[in-house]
């Protein structure tokens, strides 16, 4: 794979949509073939289809009002109609910044860059969630 401008702006543009509460734009980044897949941060935000993906995010950007994507280095990568992209990013919401951090495949349709499957996470320390350290690096 080679990286890519296309793809990692593509990641920006999606990160960015989501954090204005931009549901048109999230819309129509996204994917309307089958197999789309969003997978959050909380265990039962493991959604798919195009219909439901973009309910879930209108109903959750509705609840949340607007908030604060604070970028780091978003990365990306492509190879013919396929990308991919990451990024370690902040969220700031209610005076709280939230360390998070994405991956995302993108796929071409349309001469438009889709997400098919992303998945956002919040870290956990090992020690936390495992009960002991582990080697991270």
């Amino acid at each position: 794979m080679k990286q890519s401008a296309e793809g990692r702006g593509a990641l920006v543009r999606y990160l960015e949509a989501i954090g204005k509460g931009d549901g048109a734009t999230i819309e129509r980044m996204l994917s309307s073939e089958a197999g789309l897949r969003v997978i959050g941060t909380d265990p039962r935000e493991w959604w798919s289809g195009h219909h439901e993906v973009v309910r879930l995010f209108e109903a959750q950007l509705s609840e949340l009002g607007g908030f604060c994507v604070k970028l780091e280095d978003p990365e990306g990568y492509e190879e013919g109609s396929v990308g991919c992209a990451a990024e370690k990013f902040a969220i700031e919401i209610g005076g709280n910044q939230i360390d998070a951090r994405i991956s995302t495949v993108f796929h071409q349709e349309g001469g438009e860059w889709k997400v098919v499957q992303s998945h956002a996470s919040i870290g956990a320390a090992n020690e936390e969630e495992l009960g002991k350290e582990l080697t991270t690096a």
